[in-house]
């Protein structure tokens, strides 16, 4: 007796990073929607400062004076940043490292207590009202506490970063963990977990999506941190670079610098990304089944 199996269709399909060895209609479709709306604004900023150039001259300048201004920035061979030629790399290292610290102290913070919070309810009565009340007060807020108790330098920037970055992570880990599935827990039970076992290999597993929802969102929270920091609590990063060349009315540069948070910021979101699905292999496996 033969037994005939099914497999999913998607294990027909060859991965999307293996090239078919033809480019078809789908694929210059998802490129062109990849990259339209990009070309639009770059072509409605160069339309707009062609405009607005008798009137705002230099403070709306060209695509082309950005360019040279970030090429300047980022190689030192022509010159015309003055001061800051050669010094992004510099720059945006000094925006990454604060960011890294402050994004791995808040998920140390967040995660931990969203699942204590999310799990326990003796947890949640105790520390989310409190945590709620203080999650509306702006960053921006706590800039001058900041600086009174850490001073001009890393430690304010990265005290603001971890305010930024905390409550996305703990919000969504709470979440995933308090709404968690039930049959996915009596499953877990009837296998014999039980205790912590049962809330370190089944409930934290299954709260994974929403823990990474919250990871992803909190890694833009922290760019705007980090820009806000380095404005008054630092003297170096892109931040600082974008407020010091406001002063000297360069807003080539300031553009320049706007791009390049935006950039790191989207690579950062990437990257994230790249994360959720090595981890969450097994949800994208489903989806597609």
């Amino acid at each position: 007796m033969q037994i005939k199996t099914s497999v999913p269709a998607s294990f027909h399909r060859p991965p999307r990073w293996i090239p078919t060895g033809r480019v078809s209609m789908e694929q210059l479709g998802r490129w062109f929607t990849f990259v339209a709306i990009p070309l639009v604004a770059l072509a409605a900023w160069e339309i707009a400062a062609s405009v607005l150039s008798k009137s705002l001259g230099p403070f709306f300048p060209r695509l082309s004076a950005v360019g040279l201004a970030l090429f300047d920035w980022a190689t030192g061979m022509t010159g015309t940043t003055v001061i800051y030629s050669g010094q992004l790399w510099a720059a945006a290292l000094d925006s990454g490292r604060r960011i890294l610290i402050g994004f791995c102290i808040a998920c140390l913070l967040g995660i931990p207590l969203g699942v204590l919070v999310g799990w326990f309810g003796l947890a949640r009565r105790a520390a989310d009202p409190f945590l709620q009340m203080i999650r509306p007060i702006p960053v921006t807020a706590w800039v001058p506490i900041s600086m009174l108790w850490f001073g001009i330098g890393d430690m304010a920037a990265v005290y603001l970063i971890v305010l930024a970055t905390f409550f996305p992570i703990y919000l969504n880990t709470t979440q995933g963990v308090r709404y968690l599935d039930r049959v996915t827990i009596r499953a877990g039970q009837m296998l014999g977990a039980q205790g912590w076992r049962l809330l370190l290999y089944v409930v934290v597993p299954a709260a994974l999506p929403s823990i990474f929802s919250g990871l992803r969102v909190s890694v833009g929270f922290g760019w705007m941190a980090v820009v806000v920091s380095e404005l008054v609590a630092v003297k170096n990063g892109l931040g600082y670079v974008m407020f010091d060349a406001y002063g000297f009315l360069r807003a080539d540069i300031v553009v320049a610098s706007m791009i390049v948070i935006g950039f790191m910021g989207f690579m950062c979101d990437r990257l994230m990304l790249l994360l959720e699905r090595r981890a969450l292999g097994w949800a994208h496996i489903q989806q597609e089944g």
